[in-house]
């Protein structure tokens, strides 16, 4: 009985870990944006996948050793680039779709991203760290 809990505490803690790491990430994210396209005037799409290129790199550091206690090997980082290639694409997609139909930049950024979380943790759990 007490390995039971002590297994679902470590799942819950994994998973609080993921959530306090992508909060970082995404404040992050949405104050870059923000200064590229308000303040430097970029494209709203150039500069998502900008800030998103820099981002999935601090992610995988964040993510690799606080929240999945892993070491780095050539296969997580191969894997890592097909899952920054695939979500890259996906959440671009997302973001375009949302901004053509007059969501605000910054409304679209976090939209995104809360659809995206979860599916996102699952991947990077089961696949990309496993």
């Amino acid at each position: 009985m007490w390995s039971l809990l002590i297994s679902k505490l470590g799942q819950y803690l994994v998973l609080f870990k993921y959530l306090m790491t992508s909060v970082f990430v995404y404040i992050y994210i949405l104050a870059a944006i923000y200064a590229l396209v308000d303040f430097l005037q970029m494209d709203k799409v150039v500069a998502y996948i900008t800030v998103y290129i820099t981002a999935y790199v601090m992610e995988y550091t964040l993510t690799l050793r606080l929240v999945f206690n892993e070491q780095h090997r050539l296969s997580k980082v191969l894997k890592y680039l097909g899952y920054v290639a695939v979500f890259l694409g996906l959440s671009t997609l997302l973001y375009k779709l949302q901004i053509s139909v007059g969501v605000y930049y910054l409304l679209a950024t976090l939209l995104t991203a809360v659809v995206l979380m979860p599916v996102r943790f699952f991947v990077n759990k089961y696949w990309v760290y496993r």
